[in-house]
């Protein structure tokens, strides 16, 4: 068999893919808490409630999204390491 080898382009290419994954939820989760923000600031008008939960299910679904992701490629790197016997116990 043949050994692919990770040249460090690809290490590169992996960190930035990362790092803008995080950079988005990061982006999404602020907006989120924002929105909660403003509404619970202007509780004395009508329909503050309508940002804060907005703002709440925004929060809750960028953190299920990012976890899934990460639980995802967590056991798909250690799939592929078992794979090759990196994991042996």
């Amino acid at each position: 068999m043949t050994e692919r080898k990770r040249n460090g382009l690809g290490g590169l290419l992996v960190f930035v893919l990362w790092l803008a994954l995080f950079l988005f939820f990061g982006y999404c989760l602020f907006f989120g808490s924002l929105c909660v923000w403003v509404g619970i600031r202007n509780r004395h008008l009508d329909g503050f409630w309508m940002p804060v939960a907005v703002g709440t299910l925004s929060i809750l679904l960028v953190l299920w999204l990012l976890f899934s992701i990460v639980r995802l490629l967590y056991r798909r790197n250690r799939a592929r390491a078992s794979a090759q016997g990196l994991y042996d116990f």
